[in-house]
């Protein structure tokens, strides 16, 4: 189970930086975030989630799809609240919600491995 955690687990943190590129403004008008922003359109939201969503249902069942809704929803909170304080994101802070999901997916999923 700790083997499938650590594959699926950071292709859903990779979701949320898609998911917050999308629904979030960009902060500023140039920065290395700005060229994500630019080209993460619609298509490129849905590829990610079917992608994401089909490995993630694969290697955990039930189990990934609880992960990714877990992690889709503290990435919108932390990219509303960031948002809100910077009147956008950037890429730091796209940074930061790759790592934050990655550590909250896996204390989250915690329980799971104490029932292997």
């Amino acid at each position: 189970m700790l083997i499938k955690l650590l594959v699926v687990v950071p292709a859903i943190s990779r979701w949320n930086m898609t998911l917050t590129i999308f629904i979030f403004p960009y902060a500023r008008q140039e920065g290395l975030g700005a060229i994500y922003k630019k080209y993460c359109g619609v298509r490129e939201l849905l590829l990610a989630t079917v992608l994401t969503g089909a490995a993630a249902g694969i290697v955990l069942g039930v189990y990934g799809a609880l992960l990714m809704l877990m992690g889709g929803l503290s990435a919108c909170l932390v990219g509303k609240r960031v948002s809100r304080e910077l009147g956008g994101l950037t890429g730091d802070i796209y940074g930061l919600i790759n790592e934050l999901s990655e550590v909250l997916l896996l204390l989250a999923a915690y329980p799971l491995l104490s029932k292997m």
